[in-house]
């Protein structure tokens, strides 16, 4: 699919009906339905077709976000897929006292002489990765074969779930490289 052309519908679209170019309008609609007859019709007298032109335009433009969004749901899906091996979010368990297993959540040797922002990272990102295992079960349940879920559902989640490796990853960037 050409999104440079689903991009210049929503350009048309998105013009006002006074400033719209109907021909052009019209010559889209041909181009994605190939109908000659109704584009000959419309260019008879253009003003008149206006409203079956931005129709057929909308319909086809849906259409084609709808089919761009599934595309990035399917790419989104994958980097998920490698959050959650990377992270073993399915089996990961995190313990209940951070101090009491300190090398486990990766802290310094010298944490307790950092300031309070970077003492609080490793707490903050266990509660991250909570929150990531929290979305990926949801996401599990959402994507199971008997109950088909729409790539409007699942989008929220990935999107957060990407979002939180990202911090996770930047806040643990930030409390490595603290004073080096």
């Amino acid at each position: 699919m050409d999104h440079t052309f689903t991009a210049k519908i929503r350009q048309w679209l998105d013009t006002a009906p006074e400033e719209r170019n109907l021909e052009e309008g019209a010559l889209m609609v041909l181009q994605l339905n190939g109908n000659r007859i109704m584009y000959a019709n419309i260019m008879r007298n253009p003003a008149k077709f206006a409203a079956n032109i931005e129709y057929e335009l909308r319909k086809f433009h849906d259409f084609r976000v709808r089919d761009l969004t599934h595309e990035q749901v399917v790419a989104m899906q994958k980097k998920v897929d490698e959050i959650e091996e990377k992270h073993n979010l399915s089996e990961r368990e995190t313990p209940e006292d951070p101090v009491s297993a300190p090398s486990r959540l990766g802290m310094r040797p010298d944490h307790d002489s950092l300031p309070d922002e970077l003492k609080a990272i490793p707490e903050k990102n266990r509660d991250i990765m909570r929150r990531m295992q929290q979305l990926q079960l949801r996401l599990r349940t959402l994507t199971l074969t008997d109950h088909p879920c729409p790539d409007s559902e699942r989008f929220p989640f990935l999107k957060e779930i990407i979002a939180l490796d990202k911090e996770y990853g930047d806040n643990w960037e930030r409390y490595d490289t603290y004073g080096r």
